[in-house]
């Protein structure tokens, strides 16, 4: 599995997960706060998935009518496993990104195995 295949497989389980939770999510590339968002509040996984990998980063912005918008930072073109860069500490971020946690700490682990043998 290469390093685009892996943070394409966690970006994918963090909309998946955070469409699943209810969030509608805003997509913006990167490129700054002033630069307009790509997606807005959209629950439409392809049109997210499109808008995603342009740049080499995405903010991913998550909202319910419920909570404050949790955000996640992804930056592509490291090794893969450590694509989630920063995001909103909270225990609604933390429940929306446990799936791609775990995910990203199974290809690290995997990483590791390949390098040593």
């Amino acid at each position: 599995m290469n390093v685009q295949e892996m943070e394409r497989a966690i970006a994918e389980k963090i909309v998946d997960d955070a469409l699943s939770l209810g969030y509608k999510i805003s997509v913006n590339d990167g490129d700054g706060e002033d630069v307009p968002d790509v997606v807005s509040d959209s629950s439409d996984r392809a049109q997210i998935l499109a808008a995603m990998f342009t740049t080499g980063s995405d903010e991913l912005w998550f909202y319910n009518n419920e909570e404050d918008a949790q955000w996640v930072l992804l930056v592509y073109g490291n090794d893969g496993h450590d694509v989630i860069a920063d995001s909103h500490y909270t225990d609604e971020t933390e429940n929306l990104l446990k799936g791609a946690v775990e995910l990203a700490n199974q290809f690290d682990e995997y990483m590791a195995t390949e390098n040593t043998a």
